[in-house]
């Protein structure tokens, strides 16, 4: 069962992404902060900025 991320979570994760868009590959730190501003596992914020990367990329 999935649930999409708070909207505020989203925020954050974006205004990261689009911040680094030369290099949006989060370090081990950089992961962890996110993971506690969005209250969400560091494994969930890896998997988004993959994802991310991906969703990006096919719509250059």
């Amino acid at each position: 069962k999935r649930r999409n991320f708070s909207k505020q979570a989203t925020e954050i994760l974006n205004e990261y992404f689009y911040s680094h868009l030369s290099n949006p590959y989060p370090s081990e730190e950089a992961k962890e902060e996110l993971a506690r501003k969005c209250n969400i596992s560091v494994a969930q914020i890896s998997n988004w900025f993959g994802n991310k990367r991906i969703r990006y990329k096919k719509n250059i």
